[in-house]
């Protein structure tokens, strides 16, 4: 099911880095097909986060 739309963790969320490693049950990327994990370990829900490609749209929100 990649290339559907998904939920954008926000900066700071606790489901960010919290997930389990399932990788020995298969799981190596998400729902877009991109890598798990992405940063310091595995984030829960269906999609990897990957803050350099979203923070120039979140950063003027931001300030």
């Amino acid at each position: 099911m990649a290339g559907l739309p998904g939920v954008i963790l926000l900066l700071g969320s606790p489901l960010m880095d919290n997930g389990l490693d399932l990788s020995e049950e298969g799981i190596i990327v998400d729902q877009r097909g991109k890598e798990r994990p992405h940063g310091k370990g595995y984030d829960i829900g269906a999609e990897e986060q990957q803050f350099s490609v979203i923070l120039p749209v979140l950063f003027p929100l931001l300030l």
